[in-house]
């Protein structure tokens, strides 16, 4: 079997689990199945911490923060990677079932020579998976590091792990992590509820998405004077009716809908029950919800609106638009970059401008926002003109890696020890799904030191002090004029056919460009590659030869989909929807893998459904009511009501 050049998607691995036992080793497994076993999990502990171990970035006995989210109730796989870590001769530092951006920050608090979060982000509950921190700056893995990964992994395949002698140490760092990141957000450096913010009037509801954010939601938010606080979805099943994957494209939440897609969601219900109160339907007390994915990197608000009694959803752009005008600024850097995805509107980088901001277009994935965030942090050690190159270097790369700038910047430090900067020329990365990372501060024992993580946490946290009454309900719609921006979902994909050499993409490629140039006259489409993400097949959407929207379809690399992104002004809404719906259909029938499982339950749903029967009768193997959820909710194949289903124009039209 040829191996991958790597085995991770957007951000670290994950997939679905299994604890079988199997008649080959585990890395076969995953590569024929898909499917990742304790086994695994030991296996790529034991490859990373070789790994750290052979780029010099830690020696034997040096310490690893591990946290997970919760998900794995036997702990079977986290301890399977912590047993891996420690064979590898270094010590695992157990900080227990907490929120991802406190990993690597406790790691940058306590000097560790690495971190890793074991959690699948926002996938259902039967997968799990692994994300990985570099010492120094908290970068995350790149597509370069992935590769070294991954053939450390292939390596190390033939090992008989369990005979392999554990060389560290478990330390039990769950209480002092948890105090850490607790006490540390709520520090006036990194929290904007200073005393000054009155929040008695605000009645806020919280869904931590029966995840890591549970361990610290109370905490966090139940000291800030608030009018009453709600939790929702705190120790039920990760990501089951809950959290921001379920309300993504959601522009507001309706109570109508608790008897139709959002039926049993209880953060909608506790919500919705919360706007009976005669103090919120008067208008006297506002309320907010925040939402939380599993592992509390992403977050989405949810305002309440009297007047038309739903519930105002400010998803990332929004979300982060409302954060970067209320943001504290140094008034000695005029312009700090403001980093955001291809996934964002596009009006927002030229929004970002008009606050002051440089705004900066990258990949999917808030590696690339740290990207950002970790060379302004090596630019800001001004004692050395060495940093500055480094950092310009390491951004002009077009396949860099994070390893290597650590393992460089690290060096420089021996001769000009860290300085903590005064300011930062990067202010704010965000991300459509909710990621938000900004500069957060962690107070040690002799200094300051600077971290950035994807901090769901932080970014609701200080939203109730961006965004306060009164305002207009307008103002949450639309605090930017914002362009269409519409995101069209395949599920059970056959993800190697968008390869830049596979023919299908490039049928696909003369496709989109025949479907942009029938938008109008004059206009006509670019492709652009992205280095970062070699499958993102983009198109810009020209006018007259000028900028005018973007068509683009990218895979996910953290689920087996797919999606159609449709952006442009709004006084092409009709034809940009036209488009959506017509390139959606066509991936839905030339995109979905027939071999998958997934896809084969889909189709005999789709088929029940169309026959009037009821889909959970059926007697079909598999995860039924997810399927159902991604069909209806992410797919629009069908529609459901009370608990019934109809097929909508989309499922007939595959059938």
């Amino acid at each position: 079997m040829k191996a991958p050049m790597k085995l991770q998607g957007t951000d670290g691995i994950r997939g679905p689990i299994s604890t079988e036992e199997f008649s080959t080793d585990s890395l076969s497994v995953y590569l024929e199945s898909g499917l990742l076993t304790p086994e695994f999990f030991e296996l790529y502990g034991y490859s990373f911490g070789r790994l750290l171990r052979e780029k010099k970035l830690a020696n034997l006995g040096d310490e690893i923060a591990v946290g997970w989210d919760g998900r794995d109730v036997e702990r079977q796989f986290d301890t399977a990677f912590c047993v891996g870590i420690t064979k590898a001769g270094l010590n695992a530092g157990l900080m227990g079932r907490i929120p991802t951006p406190a990993v690597p920050l406790f790691m940058l608090e306590n000097g560790l020579r690495g971190a890793a979060m074991l959690t699948a982000s926002h996938n259902p509950a039967d997968q799990h998976g692994i994300k990985l921190f570099l010492p120094s700056l908290g970068m995350k893995f790149l597509p370069k590091d992935d590769e070294l990964l991954t053939k450390k992994i292939f390596a190390m395949r033939s090992l008989d792990l369990s005979t392999l002698k554990i060389a560290g140490d478990m330390v039990d760092r769950g209480k002092r992590a948890d105090a850490f990141f607790v006490s540390q957000s709520l520090d006036p450096q990194n929290s904007w509820i200073t005393e000054d913010v009155d929040l008695s009037s605000t009645l806020l509801v919280l869904d931590s998405s029966n995840g890591a954010a549970a361990q610290v939601a109370e905490k966090i938010f139940g000291g800030l004077g608030l009018f009453d606080l709600k939790l929702a979805n705190q120790n039920g099943r990760i990501n089951d009716h809950a959290g921001v994957a379920d309300i993504e494209g959601e522009e507001e939440l309706n109570p109508a809908d608790l008897e139709g897609k959002f039926q049993g969601y209880p953060f909608i219900e506790t919500f919705f029950e919360q706007a009976g109160r005669a103090e919120v339907a008067e208008g006297k007390i506002h309320l907010v919800g925040l939402v939380f994915d599993g592992d509390a990197d992403r977050c989405y608000r949810v305002d309440y609106d009297p007047e038309s009694h739903r519930g105002l959803v400010s998803s990332g752009d929004l979300l982060g638009f409302q954060l970067a005008q209320a943001m504290p600024r140094d008034t000695s850097d005029q312009s700090p970059s403001f980093a955001f995805t291809v996934e964002s509107d596009l009006n927002l980088g030229e929004a970002a401008q008009g606050l002051g901001y440089t705004p900066v277009l990258c990949g999917v994935g808030d590696k690339w926002l740290l990207r950002h965030g970790a060379a302004s942090l090596v630019r800001s050690q001004s004692a050395s003109s060495e940093f500055a190159q480094l950092a310009d270097r390491w951004l002009a790369e077009p396949n860099p890696s994070a390893l290597e700038l650590c393992s460089s910047f690290e060096g420089l430090l021996k001769s000009s020890p860290w300085v903590c900067p005064a300011a930062l020329d990067f202010a704010l990365g965000l991300e459509e799904s909710g990621h938000a990372l900004s500069p957060f501060y962690v107070q040690t024992a002799g200094e300051t030191k600077i971290g950035f993580a994807g901090n769901g946490i932080k970014a609701g946290l200080n939203s109730l002090a961006a965004y306060r009454p009164p305002f207009e309900a307008e103002q949450l719609r639309e605090p930017f004029a914002q362009g269409v921006k519409q995101t069209l979902y395949v599920y059970y994909v056959d993800q190697p056919k968008l390869a830049p050499d596979h023919p299908f993409r490039t049928q696909l490629t003369e496709d989109v460009l025949q479907a942009v140039s029938e938008l109008g006259e004059g206009i006509t489409g670019e492709i652009q590659s992205f280095s970062e993400e070699p499958s993102l097949l983009f198109c810009h959407v020209k006018k007259q030869g000028k900028d005018y929207g973007a068509v683009f379809i990218r895979n996910s690399g953290t689920e087996n989909k797919s999606a159609f992104y449709v952006r442009g002004p709004k006084e092409a809404a009709s034809a940009l929807q036209q488009l959506a719906d017509q390139m959606h259909l066509y991936l839905l029938k030339n995109l979905k893998n027939s071999e998958d499982p997934l896809a084969q339950l889909e189709r005999g749903l789709l088929e029940g459904i169309s026959r009037g029967e009821d889909p959970r009768s059926l007697g079909l193997d598999g995860p039924v009511d997810r399927v159902l959820k991604e069909m209806e909710l992410k797919q629009g194949l069908i529609r459901g009501e009370k608990g019934r289903f109809t097929i909508a124009e989309k499922g007939q039209a595959l059938l």
